[in-house]
């Protein structure tokens, strides 16, 4: 089996091609992939910062699904393939683990060490789990990336920026203080919006107000954080009076316009409007940002101030460590049922054995017996721990192990039959 992956991300790829490409929840995203390029399993990872798509199959079915992979991503973006790779970046082999441990560390975050991307990753195998695109390949890549991203974190500097989307977004406006006396509209119920409320609901705001389009989430979220909820089709007088706007849905296209903000709202004189657009695809049309009186960021203007630089070697290292660790399974993965044929054939033999040779020891009793079966049972595994040791570190392990069937009598391909 083999990995790969293709992907956006927003050091290479600007937001106008990312959110071309981005996935939206609830689109299937893994099961259209698998289909289109031809792989029994996929994953995608879809994040405000990222487009990434996750391939494992055999050699076969991976020779050349790196193309088909750019090919489709860019007619999803409705671009050549060629200007897509252009910005595309693509790993295989031993660099897809690596890739993966980083990102799930927050070491490939455009802010070091993000926290979000745990749960993103998560969720995206969750789905490609549903799917039914989530093979043990993916799975156990997932599950080593997981790991490394709790021992690499641990290892970084302490942060002096921020380390989500969030946080850079609260930054961005001055901070919860910044909010006293004036109107918030949140909008979306996700897990951004959550950690949005709980940093700006102690900043003094007049009155702050989410919207969502399942009304239930979003009274749930408001009333955690002394809210109000509003429903999603009011958003337009919501969004007339308000000084601040956190969007933050999963829509595929804007759900804040110009419109919405040049709305008359009795003519009441107000400070600078903010606008801070978290969603890819865009949840706010790009052009509020030519309103007078309007100052709009998104999610590539939020990274532009990450914050000092970090140590993180040893969490690189950290990270490596487990990409190594899931190559060296990798690798061993089709040698696992050779050894479980070997050691089942032995085992067939010993048993047999034993039983000839305690019917000719007539008289042994139950302590006596068991010293024998210990006895055949310290020989056997001796004698096979060379060979299954072998099988496990040899980078031929295939050759070795068709010879190790025939020098012990047991079919490679077939269950082990005794000598």
């Amino acid at each position: 089996m083999h990995v790969l992956v293709v992907g956006l991300h927003a050091r290479l790829a600007p937001l106008a091609l990312r959110e071309r490409v981005a996935f939206v929840p609830g689109e299937d995203a893994s099961r259209a992939v698998a289909a289109a390029v031809g792989v029994p399993e996929a994953m995608v990872l879809s994040t405000c910062n990222r487009v990434e798509v996750y391939a494992a199959g055999p050699r076969a079915a991976l020779d050349g699904a790196a193309d088909r992979l750019l090919a489709f991503l860019a007619a999803r973006a409705d671009v050549a393939p060629e200007r897509l790779r252009a910005y595309a970046h693509v790993q295989a082999g031993p660099a897809t683990a690596r890739h993966l441990c980083r990102v799930a560390a927050g070491l490939d975050s455009v802010m070091l060490g993000e926290t979000q991307i745990v749960g993103q990753l998560k969720r995206a195998a969750e789905e490609s789990r549903a799917a039914g695109t989530m093979g043990g390949t993916l799975q156990r890549l997932v599950c080593t990336a997981l790991a490394a991203g709790r021992r690499a974190r641990a290892r970084l500097a302490p942060a002096s920026g921020p380390t989500s989307v969030a946080q850079a977004a609260v930054r961005a406006i001055g901070g919860a203080p910044a909010l006293a006396g004036r109107t918030v509209v949140v909008l979306g119920a996700g897990e951004t919006a959550a950690e949005v409320l709980r940093l700006i609901e102690h900043g003094g705001a007049a009155r702050m107000v989410v919207l969502n389009r399942t009304a239930a989430r979003g009274q749930a979220l408001a009333w955690r954080h002394g809210a109000d909820s509003e429903a999603w089709e009011a958003r337009a007088v919501a969004l007339a009076s308000a000084d601040v706007i956190f969007a933050c849905t999963g829509a595929a296209s804007p759900v804040v316009t110009p419109a919405h903000l040049a709305a008359d709202v009795g003519g009441a004189p107000r400070g600078p409007r903010l606008v801070v657009d978290l969603g890819v695809p865009r949840n706010v049309d790009p052009e509020v940002a030519a309103l007078p009186g309007v100052a709009l960021w998104d999610v590539d203007a939020l990274a532009g101030n990450p914050g000092a630089a970090r140590d993180a070697v040893e969490a690189e290292a950290e990270a490596q460590r487990w990409a190594d660790r899931y190559e060296r399974w990798l690798a061993n993965r089709p040698v696992v049922p050779m050894i479980a044929r070997l050691k089942e054939g032995a085992e067939r033999v010993r048993e047999r054995e034993l039983a000839r040779a305690l019917a000719r020891l007539d008289g042994l009793d139950e302590r006596e017996q068991a010293v024998v079966r210990e006895l055949a049972t310290r020989l056997v595994n001796k004698l096979l721990h060379p060979p299954m040791a072998a099988l496990a570190a040899d980078p031929d392990a295939h050759e070795l192990a068709a010879s190790a069937h025939r020098l012990f009598g047991f079919a490679p391909d077939s269950p082990s039959q005794s000598a």
